[in-house]
């Protein structure tokens, strides 16, 4: 079994201890996340790295809420070969975020209550 991503007492203690507000990012986090990854997506078939970049940085911070650390780091991986226009060198690393971000809205998903 993979290891968890989501860091459930860390997140609690960086909100406060607000599990409704958890409740509200996890929420927002879960029903958007697929269609983040095929802009990402789109945008890498485009060849449109500086899209790629601005589009993986936004997904980045919102995983970086969850404590998401591995999924954070790949997401790095991507902007730093899209900051150097090396989309040829994105699909592994994406596949791999994508996977994550999965495993991720499946952690996420109890809190939704």
């Amino acid at each position: 079994m993979a290891a968890a991503l989501f860091d459930r007492a860390a997140v609690l203690d960086n909100l406060d201890g607000d599990r409704e507000l958890l409740r509200e990012i996890a929420s927002i986090y879960v029903n958007s996340y697929i269609e983040d990854l095929n802009r990402i997506a789109a945008a890498i078939a485009a060849g449109d790295a500086a899209k790629v970049f601005a589009l993986t940085h936004t997904i980045k911070g919102s995983i970086g809420n969850f404590g998401a650390g591995e999924a954070v780091e790949v997401a790095r991986t991507i902007e730093r070969h899209a900051r150097e226009g090396q989309l040829g060198d994105i699909e592994a690393s994406f596949q791999r975020l994508q996977a994550l971000l999965d495993q991720l809205a499946a952690e996420l998903r109890p809190e939704l209550g």
